[in-house]
């Protein structure tokens, strides 16, 4: 699939899956934007990203004045957005299997993964909308279950059921603005980008491209009808 130079924004662009999406998404076509938190901005793993060629914008998507901020700069340079895509939730940190700081971790992930990627949407919905349609991807790691939960990652789990719940209901309310003519067009979609076992450092260090243009090859399937689904990068449905 060809972005034709469409414009995509991604969420934590720097290092990992995030510059590994950067470089997936130019590969296709796309003009790149991608967002660093302001205190990485002079940080030597930032030169990565640099070397693409994308667009940077500092932001920190845990606060509301700063993703106002990127997305009112954003907006100075170009005239709309086609895709947005929230992929901080998605680590290639190593995991630990333990829940001796569940409850501490519990607000920490829900903030990370279900209150930011809806905070983001949020504020950059204006540019979104003239994308006509406008794409939101906002990406998970593997899914997980708040029954059968045997590593401690309950906190994971929880915010990933609020992080689907709050997608379902965004995209509710942009089918009752389409349906009533003001022709408000964005298409979302909850993404599980299941990582190669290996990962170590939080630097990718294995092969991130065939997740990564999984990712943008969902793109071609968001519309109307599939609008508010939960999806692999492996092209495949997953069920709520």
């Amino acid at each position: 699939m060809s972005g034709s130079g469409k414009i995509v924004l991604i969420i934590g662009a720097h290092h990992g899956f995030g510059l590994a999406l950067v470089k997936a998404f130019q590969g296709k076509g796309y003009q790149v934007w991608g967002t660093v938190a302001p205190q990485d901005m002079n940080d030597a793993s930032v030169q990565g990203l640099r070397d693409t060629g994308a667009g940077i914008l500092p932001l920190d998507f845990t606060d509301d004045a700063s993703v106002k901020a990127a997305a009112n700069t954003l907006g100075e340079q170009v005239d709309h957005l086609d895709v947005l895509v929230n992929s901080a939730a998605v680590s290639t940190k190593p995991r630990h299997r333990n829940n001796a700081d569940e409850n501490s971790r519990f607000f920490d992930m829900l903030k990370i993964m279900a209150v930011a990627p809806l905070l983001v949407t949020l504020h950059f919905i204006p540019l979104l909308i003239k994308g006509n349609p406008g794409k939101v991807l906002d990406l998970l790691p593997r899914p997980a279950s708040t029954e059968n939960n045997p590593h401690g990652r309950l906190s994971h789990a929880m915010a990933e059921a609020a992080l689907k719940e709050h997608t379902k209901h965004l995209t509710q309310g942009m089918e009752f603005r389409t349906t009533n003519a003001s022709r408000i067009n964005i298409f979302i979609a909850v993404v599980h980008v299941h990582l190669p076992a290996g990962i170590s450092g939080g630097d990718g260090d294995v092969d991130l491209a065939e997740p990564a243009n999984g990712v943008v090859g969902i793109l071609k399937n968001l519309n109307l009808y599939s609008s508010g689904m939960q999806l692999s990068a492996y092209s495949r449905w997953v069920g709520w």
